[in-house]
């Protein structure tokens, strides 16, 4: 069949099995081009739409539970308040301040706040607040006085949600670190 390097021929030109194989490799190329650029597009739309499926179930989801870390440490500032000073022992320690406030996103009595309406968020259960919100109950509120006291920022991690997909510009902590320092006697 001849010489099959891919240097020039004896007079200057590729071989002819040379030039057959590079036509084959070109339409070969150009199918499998075509092809390509398909299957690009398909997965850049398919991976658009899934963004932006997850992005709002996700992005609603942190919402409700940004909101519901705010609820939360309000019903933790209540319980101190109604406790002297005290850190509640554990969820159902909870349970009074939740059912007699109205809060945003958790709700036991009263009607949910305007901003629940307006965006469609739907009451809460106690159970589903004890799921999505973490609160370290193993803590005593003198100890986090004594570090708001002493720290320019909040340095403790007390409460948060579960799944952390949007902060709000109150961080529960924040909250609590100005509330032991509003209630410090100079």
């Amino acid at each position: 069949m001849g010489d099959h390097s891919f240097g020039l021929g004896e007079h200057g030109h590729y071989p002819v099995e040379i030039a057959v194989l590079l036509t084959q490799s070109a339409a070969f190329g150009a199918v499998a081009m075509k092809f390509s650029v398909r299957t690009i597009l398909f997965f850049v739309v398919l991976a658009t739409v899934a963004t932006a499926l997850i992005s709002n179930f996700y992005g609603t989801i942190g919402v409700e539970d940004a909101l519901a870390e705010l609820d939360s440490v309000q019903m933790l500032i209540a319980y101190m308040e109604e406790h002297e000073g005290g850190w509640p022992a554990d969820w159902e320690a909870l349970r009074p301040q939740f059912e007699s406030c109205a809060y945003r996103v958790g709700s036991g009595k009263r009607n949910p706040s305007a901003y629940s309406q307006e965006y469609g968020f739907k009451r809460w259960s106690f159970e589903k607040l004890k799921s999505r919100i973490w609160i370290e109950f193993d803590v005593e509120s003198d100890e986090l006085r004594q570090i708001s006291k002493t720290t320019s920022c909040p340095s403790f991690n007390v409460i948060s949600a579960r799944f952390r997909g949007w902060q709000l510009e109150d961080d529960p902590n924040d909250v609590l670190w100005s509330y032991f320092r509003s209630k410090q006697v100079n």
